[in-house]
């Protein structure tokens, strides 16, 4: 199983859709819920915010190379 940063990287360097396919899968979860809290339970808004999260991911993925795992 590949680390969170191997898959990262293979993202930013080869624009790789499996390896962030794979972090969504790991992540999707955690971050639709945490979206929930946030937005009071409103699912529409928590699915805008679990998609603007994923997609500054990928635009900045560079920066998140060094990060062991993505969750913290």
């Amino acid at each position: 199983m590949q680390t969170d940063s191997e898959l990262i990287q293979r993202w930013d360097q080869f624009q790789d859709q499996t390896a962030f396919t794979e972090i969504v899968r790991r992540y999707g979860g955690l971050v639709v819920a945490t979206a929930l809290r946030q937005c009071g339970q409103r699912r529409h808004l928590a699915d805008e915010v679990s998609q603007r999260v994923f997609a500054t991911a990928a635009r900045k993925a560079g920066k998140l190379i060094s990060t062991p795992s993505l969750s913290a």
